[in-house]
Parts: structure tokens; C-alpha cells; sequence
């Protein structure tokens, strides 16, 4: 199942969240070799700190993570606009309410093989992906940018046009950001 997790219910939460850093560590940190905040078990940076939702990949106890992502209006900070403005054409302009940023997207690709064997990396990336523009039409979005490592997402994604693009390097590991959502307002 898929669930948003609002600021208000992270107590309720508190489980799969905990196991959602970890997750991240284990994906940014110690496999990727992103430059990335580690405290302990955990991957957490400053904008986690800002309230943000989470969308996670649960089964339906809520006790078993398959993956997730965080979500933020790019009307606050964000790090489409703090870390890689540079990195997309000037004309973009990515700041309003219906546009909302989805970054630190992973999946648990051992959990998955083991409650999906059928399901390979690549479909459950999709999923997550899926799951996302769903909340978006929900909420209404106008559309969602993810920041995707591009030699993890690449087998997700057909043709698409890249908003931006990083210079690889050990700190982005060739990394695009992507609109993956656009809805008629």
C-alpha cells in the first residue's frame, strides 16, 4: 500500500519512518557514495526538518518498507531551487503551490525480491512513481519534479525531457531532474 505521512502523523508513523532513513542511508550513503548527511543509521538532511510529507511503499501492517520519497511544495526551500537552480534553463520557473518536489525517492530492492519476486527493480521504481503522480492528481498539482539518480531511474523512464542536468561527479553520480507530472490545471 501506499500512504502519505503528513507532519502531524509522524508519531504515528514513527516505525516505517525510522526504517525509511535507514533505507536512505543504506541507498545514498553507502551505495551510491552520496555526499549526504549520516547521523548513526539514519540519512537525514535539513529539509527533513522542514515538516515535509513522505510518500512510503508499506505493506498493510505498516511495519514492512518497500520504498518512499519526500514531498515539499517548492513554495518553501527546497533543493530544486537551493542546490541545483543552476543546474535548468533560467526560463524555468518552478515555484507555485501546485508544484511540489519529490527528492531522496529509493526503494528496498532485497524487502521487494523477498515479498515480490515478480517485481524487479525497475517496476518497483515505476511504482513509486506512479504512486506519486496519483497524489498529485489528488492534491491537484500542476506537477512534481523528482531529483532520480539517472543510472539507478534510467530503465523507469521512456522518452523524457530533462528540465535539468547535473555535471557528474562524485556528489551527484550523474543525476537529472525530471518533471514527471503535468496535469491540466
Amino acid at each position: 500500500m501506499f500512504v502519505i505521512i503528513q507532519a502531524h502523523e509522524y508519531q504515528k508513523y514513527a516505525f516505517i519512518l525510522d526504517q525509511m532513513f535507514r533505507l536512505r542511508k543504506k541507498v545514498f550513503a553507502d551505495i551510491l557514495g552520496w555526499n549526504v548527511p549520516v547521523i548513526g543509521p539514519f540519512e537525514r538532511d535539513s529539509y527533513d526538518s522542514l515538516c515535509p510529507a513522505y510518500l512510503v511503499w508499506c505493506d498493510e501492517t505498516r511495519t514492512r518498507l518497500y520504498g518512499g520519497m519526500r514531498l515539499m511544495p517548492t513554495t518553501g526551500p527546497t533543493l530544486l531551487y537551493d542546490v541545483f537552480r543552476a543546474t535548468f534553463p533560467q526560463a524555468a520557473n518552478l515555484v507555485a503551490p501546485g508544484i511540489w518536489e519529490g527528492t531522496r525517492m529509493c526503494i528496498d530492492e532485497e524487502a521487494i525480491a523477498d515479498d515480490f519476486p515478480e517485481v524487479d527493480a525497475g517496476r518497483a521504481f515505476s511504482m513509486l512513481l506512479l504512486a506519486l503522480c496519483e497524489c498529485g492528481w489528488a492534491q491537484r498539482q500542476e506537477s512534481s519534479s523528482i531529483l532520480a539518480s539517472w543510472r539507478r531511474a534510467r530503465p523507469c523512464f521512456g522518452s523524457t525531457a530533462a528540465i535539468g542536468r547535473t555535471t557528474p561527479s562524485a556528489d551527484t553520480l550523474n543525476t537529472l531532474w525530471l518533471p514527471i507530472l503535468k496535469t491540466m490545471g
